[in-house]
């Protein structure tokens, strides 16, 4: 005949090398035990995570790298992310932490065996976490997943400031050139730490400004702007062509891009002042001459 048996396996049971014997008893009461092959493993205990810890101490900015540590069971696979620390909606998946392969399995004292797993992730442009956790996900072999969450929150930052506008540059006036005075509208940011004013002689492209030092910084003002709405810019010459560009820095270091009305140019300076006026000017008649001369 054809004899069929169940187990239901409770949880929390741990068991490795299972053998499962049937036996058959015969009407004479005689046994018969046979053991099937290959023996089973049983596990439906949920490890808990031992711990999940970063080492981003302060605001990471775009280039920054993020590295997440996890101790917990061993042979399994492990995932991470960046929730929001309240709300606990996922800021940066899954997909952009790159995993390393896991240390070799430790065993403590009482026996109990551990893995650690590591992995690293990258700030990009434009990635922002005001206030987030790195949460880790250990999923066994047996399919049971627990997760945890690292206590140090973390704070990224790669959001560059919206483009300067409303620059304008002209000659400044009353005195002998070799100066251009520079303006722009109020940065709507609250974080700005300074503005980067730059000058060339060519126009200059929208987009990042790779690779080019300032001519000068300048740090805001309450209203937004430099001292007095206006910045004194000094060049090397009178009567050539200038372009000038300003962007915005906040606190993480962050720039602003050149857009539509970040820069400005061409513009001059020029000399525009008069020379003095000639002083203690002297004149007398050219003596022994038939006259018509005038000595200064």
């Amino acid at each position: 005949g054809v004899y069929r048996a169940t187990f239901a396996v409770p949880d929390g049971l741990q068991l490795s090398d299972v053998p499962v014997v049937i036996r058959l008893i015969a009407v004479e009461e005689v046994a018969f035990d046979f053991e099937l092959t290959p023996r089973l493993a049983i596990d439906t205990v949920t490890s808990p995570i031992s711990s999940i810890e970063h080492d981003a101490t302060a605001p990471l900015v775009e280039g920054k790298t993020l590295t997440v540590t996890l101790t917990g069971s061993p042979d399994a696979s492990v995932t991470y992310e960046i929730i929001d620390a309240e709300t606990g909606a996922v800021l940066i998946p899954t997909s952009r932490f790159q995993t390393s392969p896991p240390l070799p399995i430790s065993v403590n004292g009482e026996g109990e065996r551990s893995q650690q797993y590591t992995a690293t992730y990258t700030v990009r442009d434009s990635d922002f976490v005001a206030n987030g956790r790195v949460r880790g996900a250990l999923t066994k072999p047996n399919g049971r997943t627990v997760s945890a969450t690292a206590t140090r929150r973390v704070q990224i930052d790669a959001l560059p400031p919206e483009p300067v506008a409303g620059v304008q540059t002209v000659d400044r006036p009353g005195d002998e050139g070799r100066t251009l005075q520079v303006t722009w509208s109020p940065a709507s940011a609250p974080d700005i730490a300074e503005y980067e004013i730059y000058l060339q002689r060519q126009a200059f492209s929208k987009g990042k400004i790779v690779g080019a030092a300032p001519a000068l910084r300048v740090s805001p003002s309450p209203s937004g702007r430099a001292a007095g709405g206006e910045v004194a810019l000094p060049v090397e010459s009178n009567g050539v062509d200038y372009f000038v560009a300003v962007i915005a820095v906040d606190g993480a270091g962050n720039r602003s891009v050149i857009g539509e009305s970040s820069s400005a140019g061409p513009v001059r300076a020029i000399d525009n002042l008069p020379p003095d006026a000639v002083g203690l000017l002297t004149a007398f008649d050219t003596p022994d001459d038939a006259g018509g001369k005038v000595t200064l």
